[in-house]
């Protein structure tokens, strides 16, 4: 069986996670989209996170990391932009706070 390859962006946070449960979000749409899959480590615990911050994982899939080869700008920006539209209350912080 061929071998898939996936990439993982983490981004920390010092606001409120948007999920407080420890749970992995599929991603059920994926037309166009560059996300598989979230989740908040630092929920299932606190170890996971800096102290005081907040630890979010992105999965994206093989096709994904290809389209943005070269482009980690680009490829930033768009999950940016959909995680803003997953969690709209934490659109601000998503776009200019996340690191």
């Amino acid at each position: 069986q061929p071998q898939r390859s996936i990439g993982c962006i983490y981004y920390s946070f010092e606001s409120p996670p948007p999920i407080l449960e420890p749970v992995l979000i599929l991603n059920g749409e994926r037309c166009d989209t560059v996300i598989n899959n979230v989740c908040f480590p630092s929920q299932v615990s606190k170890t996971y996170g800096s102290k005081n911050r907040g630890l979010c994982c992105v999965t994206m899939l093989e096709s994904t990391l290809k389209k943005y080869e070269g482009q980690h700008d680009v490829l930033d920006t768009m999950i940016r932009q959909e995680l803003a539209g997953w969690f709209p209350d934490y659109h601000h912080a998503i776009g200019n706070q996340w690191k």
